[in-house]
């Protein structure tokens, strides 16, 4: 663990404590400490994105070689981390352009969803959005 990853789970450590006095014992509401206390339960939730080595691509011999530290100059340099960055999901337009670009769907259904199929693909296209987001 890092040094402000351990400072993290400290500070929800005491906050989960603190939550317990005030609400079980005192009867109070903790309020805005809840809300602390789940941002900091999904951030250490999070794998840590520092990379754990680096590639560098030889530009005159086009040879990879796999490095643990990262030397200084050029662009040639590569992290690799141990778990990939989390990705946002596609937007419902960038999946329908998607769909359209690979020929699942055509452009139609798209445009002119009411001609096409009275816009069934648009729906199915719609629903399967919400279900992946």
């Amino acid at each position: 663990m890092t040094t402000l990853r351990t400072a993290a789970q400290q500070a929800l450590e005491a906050l989960e404590k603190y939550r317990y006095m005030m609400f079980v014992e005192a009867g109070c509401r903790f309020g805005e400490g809840d809300y602390a206390i789940t941002a900091l339960r999904a951030a250490l939730a999070q794998p840590d994105q520092r990379p754990v080595a680096w590639t560098y691509q030889n530009s005159y011999t086009n040879q990879e070689y796999l490095v643990w530290k990262k030397g200084t100059g050029g662009r040639n340099w590569t992290p690799l981390y141990t778990a990939p960055p989390q990705r946002k999901p596609l937007s419902l337009t960038d999946l329908q352009e998607a769909l359209v670009l690979t020929n699942l769907i055509d452009r139609d259904a798209i445009e002119d969803p009411d001609e096409y199929d009275q816009g069934s693909t648009l729906a199915q296209i719609g629903e399967l959005h919400r279900i992946i987001t």
